[in-house]
């Protein structure tokens, strides 16, 4: 402990001891030039890009939509006309057997029930192949409609990047927008070229092959 406290001490008179430098030269303060930094520039940012689109027109004008609307019309139709037609058959055949029961044309209580039971299977399987059937309509709506949709954000999408918009929002999502924001007739016009591409009407007489014999006798 001693030693110890005798090096502190030593260190501490070395410390105080030490020569004072009286070079006025050397005591005067260098004065450090504080390195210029170049001031960073503002950064201004991007304008966004904002286009409206008015999905409710689209859907009306675009040919797919309408063709899918068409779709969507004739098989509801068909799934009435199946309808209707399964029930006239077993309100037939429930008749039938309500006639022949108030007539007393039964003989025998097995004959009744035979045609109760069948009555019962008809409507059993009627019941069944309406339900497959509905079953089959969704099923080829959604794909059908999934290809549409498909094929419209597609093509939103390459739109929007071939004419640098950064946001497209539907209409009906805005309290107010100026018409020259709205692109909904020039994206209209896009998806029916593209169909009508994709799909060329096929109009026009069928050409006729062969050479012509004339008349026969």
């Amino acid at each position: 402990m001693a030693l110890a406290l005798s090096a502190m001490s030593l260190s501490a008179q070395d410390v105080a001891t030490q020569d004072v430098t009286t070079d006025a030269k050397a005591a005067t303060p260098q004065v450090v030039e504080t390195p210029q930094v170049a001031a960073t520039p503002t950064v201004t940012p991007k304008d966004l890009k904002v286009r409206y689109i008015d999905g409710d027109k689209l859907f009306d004008e675009y040919i797919a939509a309408q063709n899918y609307d068409k779709l969507r019309t004739k098989l509801n139709n068909d799934y009435k006309a199946s309808e209707d037609k399964k029930r006239k058959q077993i309100e037939t055949f429930y008749n039938q057997v309500q006639t022949k029961y108030n007539s007393n044309q039964y003989k025998t209580e097995a004959a009744f029930d035979a045609d109760k039971k069948k009555l019962e299977q008809m409507q059993e399987s009627a019941q069944k192949e309406m339900e497959a059937l509905q079953k089959k309509m969704e099923t080829q709506l959604n794909s059908e409609y999934s290809k549409v949709l498909n094929e419209i954000n597609t093509f939103l999408s390459d739109y929007s990047n071939r004419n640098d918009i950064d946001v497209l929002l539907r209409k009906d999502s805005a309290m107010f927008i100026k018409p020259k924001w709205d692109v909904t007739s020039d994206i209209i016009k896009g998806l029916n070229d593209q169909y009508r591409a994709k799909h060329p009407a096929t109009t026009g007489k069928k050409k006729t092959t062969g050479k012509k014999t004339g008349k026969r006798k």
